[in-house]
């Protein structure tokens, strides 16, 4: 008779514990994020000041990618069509020696990346944010095959691309979801 109570003590304990949760929230998230409106975003090409041709394309795809996931942010084919608009420049990309041989050859190169970037409602021009100095790096090896380090080169290109791709879609999606969530005002 005991052992039932404490069994059952134990069940309504933990359907309690598993019904309430332990009160984690995403902070990307609004609270009833399944009510709020979806807003239209229009990706500009951006400005690219580097000689790295075609890595503002890359790092356009990559912000495509990250957009598209989400149910609150829909991709627009022009600015006319969207809320907001999102523009920036690739200001640098820049290769230092990290490591060297006994011959003082680089082995390997830390890429540094230094992009701007500005967020802003399309009918009004009124600037939401407007960041500057964002900074991403990671390291390549070097190769006396060319072919290899070009190779290297490119996927840390791909990764920066993805990884200031992926910080600023959080960025705006925790912008736009506080913004039209009224309970977060």
């Amino acid at each position: 008779m005991f052992g039932k109570k404490i069994t059952l003590l134990l069940l309504l304990t933990a359907v309690l514990l598993s019904a309430t949760g332990c009160g984690y929230r995403n902070p990307y998230t609004a609270p009833d994020g399944s009510d709020l409106p979806t807003s239209g975003i229009y990706i500009k090409m951006w400005e690219n000041r580097t000689s790295e041709l075609g890595f503002e394309s890359m790092i356009r795809q990559s912000l495509t990618d990250w957009l598209i996931q989400s149910k609150h942010l829909k991709m627009r084919a022009t600015a006319a069509e969207a809320d907001y608009e999102l523009s920036g420049t690739i200001l640098s990309v820049s290769y230092l020696g990290t490591s060297y041989d006994l011959h003082d050859q680089a082995t390997t190169l830390k890429a540094v990346l230094h992009l701007s970037f500005t967020l802003k409602e399309a009918k009004t021009g009124k600037v939401i944010w407007d960041v500057t100095d964002i900074l991403k790096e990671s390291a390549f090896a070097v190769a006396d095959d060319a072919v290899f380090t070009r190779s290297n080169k490119q996927k840390v290109l791909e990764t920066m691309a993805n990884e200031a791709a992926e910080d600023i879609y959080l960025r705006i999606f925790y912008t736009l979801t506080q913004k039209n969530n009224p309970k977060a005002k």
